[in-house]
């Protein structure tokens, strides 16, 4: 599929490509141990939820039990539309 595009086109999906490339490692660079007073793990910091456990979540149970809760939190910093949109 590649080869059968035109050296134009071709080059505008390598640039695309290694802009990519650039970005993450540039995103990897960046991360930073969160690290305790005695240099350690700072295991306390760690968030209780993980991202991947909220994607895992049935979007009802996300509602009930995470949007609603907070939603007068979310309504200071986002308007009703953003939130909406969560839904």
């Amino acid at each position: 599929m590649f080869l059968g595009l035109d050296a134009a086109d071709q080059m505008l999906i390598l640039k695309e490509i290694a802009h990519f490339k650039l970005k993450l490692v540039q995103g990897i660079s960046a991360i930073q141990a969160e690290r305790d007073l005695n240099n350690e793990a700072a295991l306390d910091f760690a968030p209780h939820v993980m991202p991947f456990h909220l994607v895992e979540m049935a979007s009802c149970n996300f509602i009930n039990l995470i949007l609603d809760p907070y939603r007068s939190q979310l309504a200071k910093l986002w308007p009703d539309e953003k939130i909406d949109l969560i839904e």
